[in-house]
């Protein structure tokens, strides 16, 4: 591995590509029942302990954000094209690592994994997409319900959800039902290439 990510950029790049290979450059860079974090932190203060935290001793969240989300496909190209060419993506990096990479199979708890991989940027936030070579992975027949447990969408924020709406349809895109109008202004359903839900969301000033 040429050169190390860790020392190039002041922030730590997604884990993945710290022993994959870039091929762009390195990466940039009081309610009826309070919550339990809450209620653990006041039982802390009550016994004289450090309250800062939802853990005893913890006095400190180093966590930042939510950095990105990742998809599994079976055609990265064709995710490629249609997250850049349709939702309006840029490919931020791709990376790869090939079987035998010991951390890649220590993170990703696979046996002799190998896989390309690219990571889009849309606003201040990313989507990482993998095509794994190894091991084999398990096929998905048809759309993937909603309600099934595991990530269940994802959400695009949008300033105009008709227009948007739309567009998409034009483009190839399948959506469950036009925008429907909640509270807080409009919302829909769509599938992208592989089928996984994309979320179109547009908040309306009270």
């Amino acid at each position: 591995m040429a050169g190390s990510p860790l020392t190039a950029t002041r922030w730590l790049p997604p884990i993945l590509c710290l022993y994959g290979r870039h091929h762009n450059g390195q990466p940039p860079g009081a309610a009826a029942r309070a919550p339990w974090y809450r209620r653990a932190s006041a039982r802390h203060a009550a016994a004289g302990r450090p309250a800062t935290g939802p853990y005893p001793g913890v006095t400190r969240i180093m966590i930042r954000g939510f950095h990105h989300a990742a998809l599994s496909t079976a055609d990265l190209d064709r995710c490629i094209e249609f997250y850049t060419g349709v939702i309006g993506c840029e490919v931020a990096w791709t990376f790869d690592w090939p079987v035998g990479s010991a951390p890649a199979d220590e993170v990703t708890g696979l046996k002799d994994s190998s896989a390309r991989a690219a990571m889009l940027k849309l606003g201040n936030s990313h989507l990482e997409i993998f095509e794994f070579t190894s091991p084999i992975p398990r096929a998905v027949h048809g759309d993937r319900p909603a309600c099934d447990h595991g990530i269940s969408h994802i959400c695009l924020e949008v300033g105009d959800i008709h227009g948007e709406y739309e567009r998409l349809r034009a483009a190839g895109m399948r959506f469950h039902c036009p925008p429907q109008r909640q509270d807080s202004g409009w919302v829909t359903y769509g599938r992208d290439c592989d089928g996984n839900i994309i979320e179109l969301i547009e908040f309306i000033a009270p």
